[in-house]
This record gives C-alpha cells, structure tokens and sequence, in this order.
C-alpha cells in the first residue's frame, strides 16, 4: 500500500476539485484528524474524527464517491 500523508490528502482533494468542500486537518488527543464536509443543504456541515491517517484518506474517498461511511470515521453533524 502506498504511503499516506496529509499532503497526499490533499492533493487527491483539489485533484476532485473538492478543495472548497473537503478540509482535513491535523487534531489533539485520541482523535488525530478531523475531515470536515460543507454540504449544500442541512447538516450543513459534518465533521469526522478519524483515529488515523488512513481512516482520514478512507473517509474522503468516501466522501468524494458518495458511498456510505464506514464505522471507523464518527461523524458529528454542527450547524455553523
């Protein structure tokens, strides 16, 4: 499996042209990452918490292919 790094992320990101939509950011404690997904229509944003690098990678790809998520990203739906 190929080596997956925040940079990587992203790249994929902006290759989808997604980079407005899809954020994934570094986070303190047990949880390590947070993708963030702004939706046009309520929620109008979720986030995931991801324990790791690969749990993020695997939620924006589940996010960019529309498939359903899968237990190891927990979502928490905010209304900024």
């Amino acid at each position: 499996m190929a080596k997956t790094s925040l940079k990587r992320i992203r790249t994929f990101i902006e290759m989808y042209n997604m980079e407005q939509d899809i954020q994934v950011a570094e986070h303190d404690g047990p949880i390590k990452y947070v993708v963030t997904h702004k939706q046009f229509g309520p929620p109008w944003k979720m986030e995931y918490f991801c324990r790791t690098l690969t749990d993020a990678a695997g939620c924006v790809n589940r996010i960019i292919f529309d498939l359903p998520m899968e237990d190891n990203c927990a979502p928490l739906e905010t209304a900024d």
